[in-house]
């Protein structure tokens, strides 16, 4: 079932009616811990991201609608503090150690801090990325022009964290707001709190409200509410 487009102010109520009293769930078929911890992931990394679980420790069972949401400073080949969340509440937590592999760019030479990156100095290869961060990454047509964070070395992978990227979200700019609970999906207009890449979560408002909900950036000036 989709929902039509409907105003943000009658979504937002019925999100949170919805995940307080549980009123709604996203299927009769439980999501393992593993599953949804791998799909959050590969939500915000992006890409063609293959995810996978080295090791992981829950004793949360599959739920409906299980998602899972990392620790803001967890990366790739390390244990990492997930909190499991179903029809908006909070269900537990799990440990998990997860590996990444995704085709990515790398420095072919020394690249210094503050200059512009041209393809030439890069190449593009598959395979495993280790101790990074689950954040979006840059593909080729968004790297060239793009600036050096800080000095490179040759064989290093460019992430946001070696390189200044323009933000998809800007605070105060207007963002289309989704919202789903199960297979229903409804979404409407409103203001971000905040500026974030692909993947982060910010603060979202209606026009003439104080009422924030945290939201994930999913593209450019788009946004789906999170737990």
């Amino acid at each position: 079932m989709r929902a039509r487009t409907v105003a943000l102010a009658f979504v937002l109520v019925a999100a949170a009616s919805l995940w307080g009293n549980g009123s709604l769930q996203a299927s009769a078929v439980g999501v393992p811990p593993r599953i949804a911890i791998e799909r959050a992931v590969a939500q915000r990394i992006g890409g063609n991201a293959a995810v996978t679980l080295a090791s992981l420790d829950t004793t949360v069972a599959p739920l409906p609608g299980l998602v899972a949401v990392p620790d803001p400073a967890a990366r790739s080949g390390q244990p990492v503090r997930f909190q499991l969340f179903a029809a908006g509440a909070r269900v537990g937590s799990a440990v998990a150690t997860v590996r990444v592999e995704a085709r990515h760019a790398r420095a072919l030479r020394a690249i210094a801090r503050d200059e512009v990156i041209a393809l030439d100095a890069v190449t593009f290869v598959d395979g495993e990325i280790a101790n990074v961060a689950f954040r979006h990454l840059p593909g080729q047509d968004e790297i060239a022009g793009l600036k050096a964070r800080r000095d490179i070395a040759p064989g290093e992978a460019l992430t946001d964290a070696v390189m200044v990227m323009p933000p998809l979200v800007r605070s105060g700019e207007n963002v289309t707001v989704v919202v789903r609970i199960g297979k229903v999906e409804a979404q409407g207009a409103g203001i971000a709190s905040g500026s974030g890449h692909l993947g982060d979560t910010i603060h979202v408002m209606q026009k003439g409200s104080r009422t924030a909900l945290k939201a994930r950036i999913t593209g450019p000036a788009a946004v789906e509410v999170t737990p």
